[in-house]
């Protein structure tokens, strides 16, 4: 019976100390860091979750985005034009030009001599008169063309010192065209044209005027735009992207700096921080490209503070969670 007893109280003991283990061990468990909580696992897409030591070590710079203003843009499609022919008609009226030059000072020396009563007779004077007259219908006769043909700024230009930068190529020609049915009430100040190497870069060319000639790829309302300097070394016939700028109240906005995007399955996105530990991945619209970031829209620019340093580092973490979760 006291072997029975003694059994019976081991038995007790063991069964206790079993139970305190296990209870023991539950608490421990408990008390360890959750892994998900500390790297960012989360289960909702486009959110990802660090705690402020992870932050501080991924160097994440949380801002509020710059206002900006810019001028209203219309968004069109344009070439690079071809100006040989351009070309071709200045350097017809150079020419003109220099023959109607020559017969005037011709006609005033003829002129002045007959009425010294020198060596020149009325016959003489008529003569040099009539060259005149035709040297100044060519002239005429050939800027109604170039007006006709590439508009009446090129009439009005220095045609000497444009034939040179068109033809070295230090300056292009550019018809910008809207699509069928957009139109504006007034001519564009200027327009900001788009690197066809580079989205992110962007020129300033000067309105020269409406475009004469319709494209057959855009018919609607065209513009010529002279980009001087060539800075991206454009050639003619190549596509581009510009932006017209115009007149009136400016767009109130915020500038995103380019640190704050990032790139994900072909869409721009910024990271803005919603709690403490928590961001959230928010699609942008960049159309408008400065030197150091994009021009949001009030209207469509994410409210909050932006990762505006350790963007891509949250897109790493998001992913590799949703990886994590997926096994």
């Amino acid at each position: 019976m006291k072997n029975t007893w003694a059994a019976l109280a081991g038995g007790i003991l063991i069964g206790a100390l079993a139970v305190w283990g296990l209870a023991h061990f539950n608490a421990e468990e408990l008390q360890q860091p959750d892994d998900d909580e500390a790297t960012g696992n989360n289960s909702t897409p486009g959110v990802v979750q660090l705690d402020r030591e992870r932050q501080t070590q991924a160097g994440i710079v949380l801002a509020d985005l710059e206002p900006r203003e810019v001028a209203q843009e219309v968004k069109g499609y344009g070439r690079v034009v071809d100006t040989q022919p351009l070309l071709d008609m200045l350097a017809e009226l150079r020419s003109a030009q220099a023959s109607l030059e020559a017969s005037t000072k011709e006609y005033e020396r003829v002129q002045a001599l007959h009425a010294n009563d020198q060596n020149a007779s009325a016959r003489t004077v008529e003569t040099a008169s009539v060259t005149v007259k035709r040297d100044q219908i060519q002239v005429e006769t050939i800027r109604s063309r170039l007006g006709s043909a590439w508009g009446a700024a090129f009439i009005k230009s220095d045609a000497a010192r444009l034939v040179q930068s068109l033809s070295s190529l230090d300056a292009v020609l550019i018809q910008v065209d809207l699509a069928a049915g957009e139109s504006l009430q007034s001519s564009p100040a200027a327009a900001r044209i788009e690197s066809p190497f580079d989205s992110t870069r962007s020129a300033e060319a000067r309105f020269l005027g409406r475009a004469t000639m319709a494209s057959a790829q855009t018919p609607g309302q065209g513009f010529l735009f002279l980009l001087q300097p060539n800075s991206f070394e454009l050639r003619p016939g190549m596509g581009i992207v510009a932006f017209l700028t115009l007149e009136g109240p400016r767009l109130r906005g915020v500038l995103v700096p380019r640190s704050a995007i990032v790139r994900h399955q072909g869409q721009p996105w910024v990271y803005v921080q919603t709690a403490d530990r928590t961001f959230e991945r928010k699609p942008v619209l960049l159309e408008h490209a400065f030197d150091d970031g994009w021009f949001l829209e009030a209207s469509v620019a994410p409210s909050g503070r932006v990762a505006v340093n350790g963007a891509q580092t949250l897109l790493s973490e998001e992913l590799r969670s949703q990886i994590h979760l997926a096994d």
